[in-house]
């Protein structure tokens, strides 16, 4: 598709529908340099210059005799032997006499975009090469026809700049054709497409001839909500000596459906799959033909209003499960804020009359047009690839952030360098004073205070202390992003195809990573029981969920030293959490989750000790920096960059380490919001606002801070939304939302048997796959198993010491399973899209990170 200013819009579309796997029938391009050749051979740029300069008078009744002697000049010079011999030698190819069409397609000089549509002839239904060459120069005398010379002087183009190719395309014998539009565009409803279709070519729906029947179907489920079935009276049809022929419909099929309805699902489907290539809603030519669908032509639909587009891309990772209300609502707030706070920092002022976020099936999205406009000054290229970067820093992008000069990226880079230089110094008293905050709530006798102090706290820990960190931390991970492109780009110059895995290593086995210190936690206390006889015994026989009570009624002197460290451990990291949501339980109300990761360590030798990892990574990072020191002194222009490169790369290990951090920290108010909602629900339980305390979960942030003043029953509120929450957990979420059109996830294709990705983590590994698609499965990965997962979060930390290697549908080099897969040394392979549906569990594979 970019390369418009060689064969047209009309050329380039249909190249990048053959080169997507589209069936489109088969051709070649005559390009625009033939054109060209042809009017500088025959030195009629000239004549046509001095012919043009009549119309410079503005008498428009001067255009028809212009085009009529501009014409006259073309057709009475020969094509060029040499363009002839190229065509007959493409035509011949397609096969002797084979019916072509002959298409105009202009364009213009260093305007791609200007594809002129229509304005130029087409011949359908053209045979032989005599013919054929015949209508290709009248092709090209049609640039200068009365119409097209208009079109240009009303649009201002320089007619000595515009060119002409031409598409030269097998005729298809078409028993039904029509056109798709994969919108309404008539009510602007992207939820929906529109079949227009009709017996014969398609001509007689373009031309008016006909009324054609019309099928409307519903984008997501390709169910057909209405159909129009039209008496199609005329049909056009190809004529014996060329050309078409109008012809009548006979009786009997006049008024039967000109499309069956496995035809309107296939043509459907594959509208879609153009509509999800291109990125926008199509207007699709098509035609039947023995039973086989062939794309004519797509296009955008111009029409169309603006519709705004919610994007989820960053949170399939962190919230892969539906939301409580209440959470959603705390996150919404805190989304908004976190984008203003990035936005200013980097010198835009965010846009005041858009929300940055928005709720949609329990799951938060970003809008994306608030992110574009906040951005406008800068360069589109510039724009549109930060706008991706920030929807989704943990994602892998097409291509690298560039900063094309302007005072607004100028200004942006500024204030990425200020936060850089200030963001690691300051972050430890925002810490502190975070900590000090949720230690002072912690602290009050809620339980004696009244409704609106404890919703205060509520309120404070909402609005004030977790915004001090969220912000912090978006902007770390997105310029994380941003750093391992450079230093990738400075590896790339010196080490070539080594240069991947030399990047991984730069950011492995740095000490300090919070996920890291849990799961040495967990291996302390795996440790502890692998000791001792009598709990190695309680853990090896007792499920999970049962060992709570089973040791705390086991009177054994090493149960009881365990049940110590166990207090300790949970002390410090009891607030961890099975979701990110404050619905569930943290690992101190429900240590089930805890003894589960006890018992697959029971299972780990000791070269997966997180310990022995992090010594052994940090040995692998510290010969890998001093290698990369070494070869980037042996020359003037290395040593030049080795300061540069050695700032950045320790910004980026810290960075990447902090991002744990602020997750670790942010989780900390987990317990302190359960124990505030789960007083106030008490409280409303008792003169029956509420059915029972944690029905709380399903009212906003926003509904509690009116409710002490405002008090009611809110049984039928909670069911309405309990009952959503739980439809959400059966359905698949939609990865964007534009109007009512929904976008889902890649889906593999029939027959697909290699599964591609980002390389997470170096290595290569072959063993057997385990799926597990959420905590419930955690039980089912067996030691040197291949981790196979929609994604993976903190959570799922412990399953990477008995896991071989890791693949996952989600996810970029920076997504939570890259790192701890890079903290624990196996081979990764994320954002594949489509594992969980092509690797069947218990199959064998081979991970190449």
């Amino acid at each position: 598709r970019g390369d418009i200013p060689l064969v047209g819009g009309k050329g380039a579309n249909l190249g990048e529908l053959a080169r997507a796997g589209f069936k489109v029938p088969p051709g070649f391009c005559v390009c625009a340099t033939a054109y060209k050749a042809f009017i500088e051979a025959h030195r009629l740029r000239e004549a046509i210059a001095h012919l043009l300069t009549i119309l410079q008078s503005g008498d428009p009744t001067l255009i028809a005799q212009v085009a009529q002697d501009i014409q006259a000049r073309i057709l009475g010079k020969p094509i060029l032997a040499e363009i002839a011999d190229e065509v007959t030698a493409a035509y011949e190819k397609l096969g002797p006499e084979f019916p072509v069409a002959v298409r105009s397609s202009a364009t213009a000089e260093d305007l791609p975009e200007a594809s002129f549509a229509g304005q130029q002839e087409t011949f359908l239904n053209v045979r032989g090469v005599p013919a054929l060459l015949e209508k290709l120069h009248h092709c090209w005398a049609s640039l200068w026809s009365e119409r097209s010379i208009s079109y240009r002087q009303v649009q201002g183009f320089d007619h000595l700049r515009v060119y002409l190719a031409a598409v030269v395309q097998q005729m298809i014998p078409a028993e039904a054709s029509g056109v798709l539009f994969a919108a309404d565009p008539i009510s602007n409803d992207r939820g929906v497409m529109v079949i227009n279709s009709s017996w014969g070519l398609g001509e007689a729906i373009v031309s008016g001839l006909v009324s054609p029947d019309a099928f409307t179907v519903l984008k997501s489920d390709l169910s057909i909500v209405d159909r129009v079935i039209s008496s199609k009276e005329t049909m056009i049809a190809y004529a014996d000596a060329g050309g078409t022929i109008q012809v009548a419909v006979p009786l009997d099929r006049r008024e039967v459906p000109s499309l069956a309805e496995a035809q309107i699902v296939e043509l459907a489907r594959v509208g879609r799959s153009i509509e999800t290539h291109y990125g926008e809603p199509q207007d699709i030519e098509w035609a039947y033909a023995g039973g086989q669908l062939y794309v004519l032509q797509a296009r955008p639909i111009t029409t169309l209003k603006e519709e705004i587009e919610w994007n989820r891309s960053m949170f399939v990772e962190l919230f892969p499960e539906p939301l409580s209300p209440i959470f959603t609502s705390v996150l919404k707030s805190l989304l908004q804020g976190m984008l203003d706070f990035t936005f200013r920092t980097l010198g835009f002022r965010p846009s005041p009359d858009m929300e940055a976020a928005g709720i949609f099936y329990n799951h938060p999205f970003f809008n994306r047009q608030y992110i574009e406009k906040t951005l406008a000054g800068l360069p589109p290229r510039t724009r549109d690839k930060l706008a991706a970067e920030i929807m989704n820093p943990f994602g892998e992008q097409e291509g690298e952030l560039s900063l094309e000069p302007s005072p607004p990226a100028l200004r942006m880079g500024y204030g990425l360098l200020r936060f850089m230089l200030s963001a690691l110094s300051q972050l430890p008293r925002i810490i502190e004073r975070y900590q000090q905050e949720l230690a002072a709530i912690e602290s009050a006798p809620i339980e004696t205070q009244s409704d609106r102090q404890v919703v205060d706290h509520l309120l404070h820990i909402a609005y004030r202390s977790l915004p001090q960190l969220l912000n912090y931390d978006f902007l770390m991970i997105a310029l994380t992003g941003i750093m391992y492109q450079v230093l990738g780009r400075i590896l790339r110059a010196y080490f070539g195809s080594e240069a991947e895995a030399l990047h991984a290593q730069l950011i492995s086995g740095v000490a300090g990573n919070m996920t890291v210190k849990t799961n040495k936690g967990l291996w302390d206390l795996a440790a502890q029981v692998r000791r001792s006889p009598a709990l190695r015994r309680l853990f090896q026989t007792t499920p999970a969920e049962d060992l709570l009570s089973a040791l705390r009624t086991n009177r054994e002197p090493e149960v009881h030293e365990f049940m110590g460290a166990l207090d300790r451990f949970l002390k410090e990291y009891g607030h961890r959490e099975i979701r990110i949501d404050i619905v569930y339980p943290t690992w101190k109300e429900d240590a089930t989750p805890v003894f589960g990761f006890i018992q697959r360590y029971l299972e780990a030798d000791e070269e997966a000790s997180p310990y022995v990892q992090e010594e052994r990574l940090g040995h692998a990072r510290e010969e890998a920096e001093r290698r990369i020191d070494q070869r980037l002194g042996r020359d003037l222009r290395g040593r030049l960059i080795r300061p540069l490169f050695r700032w950045i790369l320790r910004h980026s290990q810290e960075y990447s380490r902090e991002r744990d951090t602020m997750h670790f920290y942010m989780t900390a108010s987990f317990p302190i919001l359960r124990r505030i909602v789960f007083e106030l629900g008490r409280r409303w339980t008792q003169p029956g606002w509420l059915d029972k305390p944690e029905d709380l979960f399903f009212v906003t942030i926003e509904e509690l801070k009116t409710f002490p003043d405002q008090a009611r029953p809110l049984q039928d509120l909670v069911r309405e939304r309990r009952a959503e929450w739980e439809r959400s957990k059966d359905r698949a979420i939609p990865i964007i939302i534009r109007g009512r059109q929904e976008i889902y996830a890649e889906e593999a294709r029939p027959g697909q048997k290699q599964v591609r990705g980002t390389a997470g983590s170096p290595g290569r590994i072959r063993g057997r796959a385990r799926l597990i698609r959420g905590p419930e499965d955690f039980h089912r990965l067996q030691r040197g198993e291949i981790l196979v997962a929609p994604l993976t979060t903190p959570v799922w930390t412990p399953l990477f010491a008995v896991a071989a290697g890791l693949v996952t549908d989600t996810g970029g080099i920076l997504s939570h399973g890259s790192i701890v897969a890079r903290e624990y040394g196996i081979p990764a392979v994320v954002g594949s899209k489509v594992a969980t549906q092509l690797i069947a569990d218990g199959q064998m594979i081979t991970v190449d990170g």
